[in-house]
């Protein structure tokens, strides 16, 4: 619950916030990433009363507003713009996706999104005026009106989760690459969400089980497992394709009685950037002699 500012060539204090002294703050909180807009900082806290998500002036650390009373979850709130220009963020609590406008924290609209499993950690995805929430699909209608459901065509909360509730999705014009919470890499239909094929084996995780997907050119992607394996696929519309794999990593997170690696990693410069409880590995992604 901790807000600081430092100094980039020092490290030398700027500024600080203890919200936890102010607030009522979950210990487990705070675990979204901050967003900069301009001159604002703004955090997904869960701070209760009234400070779901907070914006703070980036340069003084002091209140420009806060909103709602939904409770944390693990997913990055992003900017979008709409079809009309006007700026939304859109934030993915425990509770429900909503909307808020930046500048003023004011709600826009608020759709109702609690499911059978409320561990909510991917981020959400804007590809044209289509907008992914999880395994929600809806569709930009300009203005603050909430966003048109594509699919699922039934869609009443709480219910199961479409797609996977830890890994963000790759999403395109026509198709999107998703795992689901059992392991399975999926491609659906945009428009329809219409299941085109689906690939098992990435995986042997059927519980937890994450698959964090890097687009990198030419229809290929890394995909990074919960088992610690770097996998690099080409994938289309017509079917996936295994072109490598190599473990990378040790999984270290207990979890359903077998340890995992779930945390993200990083890309830069022909390397690759993994994590675990213990250490960080880098490896060279270039192609050998």
């Amino acid at each position: 619950g901790e807000a600081h500012c430092l100094e980039v060539a020092t490290g030398a204090m700027v500024w600080e916030r203890k919200l936890a002294d102010e607030f009522e703050i979950w210990s487990m909180g705070c675990r979204a990433s901050p967003l900069i807009d301009g001159e604002r900082l703004i955090l997904f806290v869960g701070a209760k009363p009234g400070a779901t998500v907070m914006a703070l002036d980036k340069r003084t650390g002091q209140t420009l507003w806060q909103a709602m009373d939904d409770k944390i979850s693990n997913s990055s709130p992003m900017l979008i713009e709409s079809a009309d220009g006007r700026r939304h963020l859109i934030v993915w609590s425990t509770d429900a996706v909503f909307s808020l406008e930046p500048e003023t924290g004011h709600l826009e609209w608020r759709q109702a999104m609690t499911t059978s499993n409320n561990d909510c950690v991917a981020t959400p995805v804007r590809v044209g005026k289509r907008l992914l929430i999880g395994g929600l699909m809806m569709e930009d209608r300009g203005g603050t009106e909430m966003p048109a459901i594509l699919w699922p065509k039934e869609w009443n909360a709480p219910m199961k989760r479409l797609l996977s509730n830890t890994s963000t999705a790759l999403v395109g014009e026509t198709v999107l690459y998703s795992p689901r919470m059992k392991g399975e890499l999926v491609c659906l239909d945009t428009a329809t969400g219409e299941e085109k094929w689906k690939a098992d084996g990435l995986t042997e995780s059927k519980t937890g089980a994450s698959l964090h997907l890097t687009a990198t050119g030419e229809g290929k992607a890394f995909l990074f497992s919960d088992e610690g394996v770097l996998i690099r696929a080409r994938l289309s519309p017509e079917g996936y394709e295994e072109l490598s794999r190599a473990k990378v990593i040790e999984p270290t997170s207990p979890f359903g009685g077998k340890m995992m690696a779930w945390t993200p990693p990083a890309y830069a410069n022909g390397h690759g950037f993994f994590r675990n409880d213990r250490e960080v590995v880098c490896v060279s992604l270039r192609a050998g002699p």
